[in-house]
């Protein structure tokens, strides 16, 4: 192996190393051994820290068959770990912790500390994701993350992988989220910033350090750091996502979503800016928010409101909303009350992943109410559309073309 080689994450991959700590230094002793002694002083510590990790999570799962404490067991345990820590520290559900889970976490205290300084060098995360995920160009068909030196990697059906950076952020990645958990001796971001895309009619999800959720539908791209210090829970979103803001009285979270900015210590809320809607909203589920536009005009709405910023506008428009249609999309579905099918059409295409072309002028007038859910193909609606409101269909590759039956 080779010095550079010798990181926290590769030595928590390396089930020959594993082997060795957990066999307390016999097995593989001669190749760890004599790996360990030819080291120079901090690469050293680095395979010390990693075998401390090791040993923790041994001590927490003692009961085990040590064979079964592979690398992917001791990923996945001190994931475990790493969240329930983060999760007590940081998450604006835990109001109340039983007594019960305090027993059962108590020794995440001792792993934090016991580990805190663990990044003591200089490490980039974004490097990591190279040897973790499928490296690819910018495409508009798939779900991408973009890495601040500007590398696109791909998140597909058979992504599912997880690791600890040098600098101490864990990242656990499926084709469903990615998460990212700080470990108490984790290194301060350098203002650097990540990009995730979704395509049409592909939702996911993105978990910040700091326990923040958000829900991104498709057709967006949320720009986000990983900074710990608390001045900079910043992101910045195009398209449409939900958010489940983590609360800290000391650190509002602001989003900035074409030119109307939303600023909140820790709620629910949704912001939708898409480009072809002509405004920016955002819609409060429970909580306060305030919104901003560029000409500083600022107002705090109320759940149920929702706050309108339109395209060279100044002034903030406010109207009481079903939150629940807005929200909608978050479940897989779509709920529509009598709104007129033309304005239908761009939340259609990102739904579906086609293009509606309305081929008659007659169908601009025509009004639709109806709930469309996920699991339901292209078929069914257009099935739905032909005997309901007598609308016929062509579809050719990712065009449907609508026109009314003679």
């Amino acid at each position: 192996m080779q010095h550079s080689d010798i990181t926290i994450d590769n030595l928590l991959n390396n089930d020959s190393f594993i082997a060795w700590v957990i066999s307390d230094r016999e097995q593989h002793s001669e190749y760890w051994n004599g790996i360990k002694k030819g080291l120079p002083k901090d690469i050293a510590e680095t395979l010390e820290r990693a075998a401390k990790i090791i040993e923790k999570v041994k001590a927490q799962y003692a009961d085990s068959d040590e064979n079964h404490i592979t690398s992917d067991f001791i990923q996945q345990q001190y994931i475990k770990l790493l969240e329930a820590y983060n999760t007590k520290t940081t998450s604006p559900k835990t109001k109340v912790v039983k007594i019960q889970t305090v027993l059962k976490y108590a020794a995440v205290l001792v792993l934090m500390l016991s580990i805190s300084g663990i990044y003591y060098y200089s490490g980039r995360i974004d490097g990591a994701f190279e040897n973790h995920l499928i490296s690819t160009t910018y495409n508009s068909k798939d779900i991408l993350i973009e890495t601040p030196d500007h590398k696109f990697f791909v998140i597909d059906d058979s992504t599912k992988n997880n690791w600890l950076a040098d600098n101490g952020i864990f990242v656990s990645v499926n084709n469903e989220q990615i998460k990212f958990v700080a470990s108490d001796g984790a290194k301060e971001g350098l203002g650097e910033l990540f990009k995730v895309y979704t395509p049409n009619n592909k939702l996911y999800h993105v978990i910040l350090t700091d326990g923040t959720s958000i829900e991104l539908n498709g057709n967006s791209i949320l720009t986000f750091g990983l900074s710990k210090e608390p001045n900079k829970r910043n992101v910045a979103l195009i398209g449409e996502a939900f958010f489940d803001v983590a609360r800290n009285e000391h650190a509002p979270f602001t989003v900035q979503s074409s030119d109307l900015s939303v600023t909140v210590l820790g709620t629910e809320f949704n912001i939708s800016n898409y480009p072809e809607n002509g405004y920016t909203s955002t819609t409060l589920i429970e909580g306060s928010v305030e919104v901003s536009s560029p000409a500083n005009k600022s107002i705090v709405i109320k759940p149920g409101n929702q706050a309108r910023l339109y395209k060279g506008g100044e002034d903030i428009e406010i109207q009481n909303v079903d939150v629940q249609e807005v929200v909608a999309w978050t479940s897989g579905r779509m709920i529509f009350n009598d709104e007129k099918f033309v304005d239908l059409i761009p939340q259609l295409n990102r739904w579906y992943g086609v293009n509606f072309i309305l081929s008659d002028e007659e169908l601009s007038n025509v009004r639709f109410t109806g709930t469309l859910k996920k699991e339901n193909d292209l078929t069914h609606f257009l099935q739905m559309l032909k005997y309901t409101e007598g609308i016929n269909y062509e579809i050719s590759d990712k065009e449907v073309k609508l026109f009314i039956n003679q």
